[in-house]
């Protein structure tokens, strides 16, 4: 019975699946009509049955942010009780389910890697790289002039048809070059740029300098 009404269950079910991952709160209360057997499952012990498995763990973080987007999107499915095209669609949207059902395009078969090096003559990745550290120390090269070297550097960073957008993962690939990007900044003692609020702004705080030689 909820503030919907009241809805009879004859199959099994799951409810309020949902606050397995998140605080939600309940607006429903479930009674028998007949003997059934009923089992439940809190957050604490779920999480415990995934603590040793890292692959599943990161599943079902996965599966657990699509479940909950889709309940934060539609007032209808933010109840205890949601259709199981929710679940499905949170299937679909973990690494794992892309993998085992591979659209064609994106097939090995399907890429196109251009070469790094038009010519012999021309400078090795690890040769333009540490011309970039150079640059960056000498010319003091901006952290967009930084990034738009490194997507050129490295295929799989390519805006337009890197690995990471070919395979719908634009958040590893911002991570990626976060990462590149810091490094570079630590090794050049920029430090001001992890403590800048945007772009051309101020320094918004400033910390002590034997804090960041404990990073190298």
């Amino acid at each position: 019975m909820s503030n919907l009404g009241e809805q009879a269950f004859i199959r099994s079910r799951y409810f309020a699946e949902g606050s397995l991952y998140a605080n939600v709160v309940h607006t429903s209360t479930l009674k028998s009509g007949s003997f059934a057997d009923t089992y439940t499952l809190s957050a604490t012990n779920f999480a415990a049955c995934t603590s040793k498995s890292p692959g599943c763990g990161k599943m079902i973080y996965q599966y657990a942010c699509s479940f909950i987007a889709q309940m934060n999107g539609n007032e209808d499915l933010a109840g205890d009780v949601q259709p199981a095209s929710v679940a499905e669609n949170a299937c679909k949207d973990t690494s794992l389910f892309q993998l085992l059902h591979l659209q064609d395009s994106l097939k090995i078969g399907k890429f196109t890697i251009q070469s790094l090096q038009d010519t012999s003559e021309e400078p090795t990745v690890p040769e333009q790289i540490e011309t970039l550290l150079k640059s960056v120390s000498e010319d003091g090269l901006s952290s967009q002039q930084i990034v738009d070297i490194l997507e050129k550097l490295f295929p799989e960073l390519d805006p337009e048809c890197g690995t990471h957008i070919r395979y719908y993962s634009s958040k590893e690939r911002s991570r990626a070059i976060a990462s590149m990007v810091s490094v570079i900044w630590l090794i050049n003692g920029r430090h001001d740029e992890f403590t800048r609020q945007g772009p051309g702004q101020a320094v918004i705080f400033n910390i002590d300098q034997s804090k960041w030689k404990l990073l190298l």
